[in-house]
């Protein structure tokens, strides 16, 4: 279930909404020449069990049928790499400054809660190992850095009028140091 939601968004970025993300989701492949309509044999037409694997549906949405897993990856990566620096949304820099200090911040606060869930119940008794471990699962929950992650998600979203347009080329870009969450 997780690699399959996982696959999707990875489409969702890769082709975009439509092309990539319905179409793995759906399992719709429309270039299947197994399935025709009834009317006119030489048109494919769309079925909900094309994809049998992966691969399949990478192929597909790529329109390359010769891509490997590896390719497919290794191509991705580059393609982020290479418009790392055209993405006016964020200023990556700073955002990767800002996960680093909002991921010490939770780590230290996890710390001290820990100290304190210990110095508060330490018996091994199991009323106290659980209201133990209650404190520093809440504490391990990271509250600075989803704070982070919701202010980039915000103005990704914002930018690219609801996940529709492009990241790299957005025609309403805000930075995200300066974009404040709606309510």
């Amino acid at each position: 279930s997780y690699s399959i939601k996982w696959f999707a968004y990875e489409m969702l970025g890769y082709k975009g909404y439509d092309d990539g993300y319905i179409k793995y989701y759906s399992n719709i492949n429309p270039t299947s020449k197994e399935f025709y309509k009834e009317n006119d044999p030489n048109k494919p037409v769309e079925t909900r069990s094309d994809y049998k694997t992966d691969l399949i549906a990478i192929r597909s949405i790529t329109n390359d049928d010769t891509m490997t897993f590896e390719r497919y990856k290794k191509m991705r990566f580059k393609e982020v790499e290479d418009n790392l620096q055209n993405i006016q949304v964020i200023k990556v820099n700073e955002i990767f400054n800002e996960f680093y200090l909002a991921l010490k911040k939770d780590a230290l606060y996890v710390k001290e809660v820990e100290q304190a869930a210990w110095e508060k119940y330490p018996n091994s008794d199991d009323n106290s190992v659980r209201e133990r471990n209650n404190m520093i699962s809440k504490a391990r929950q990271g509250e600075n850095s989803k704070a982070v992650r919701r202010k980039v998600y915000y103005a990704i979203k914002n930018a690219t009028n609801d996940f529709l347009g492009d990241v790299y080329n957005s025609k309403n870009p805000q930075v995200v140091s300066e974009f404040t969450i709606p309510e």
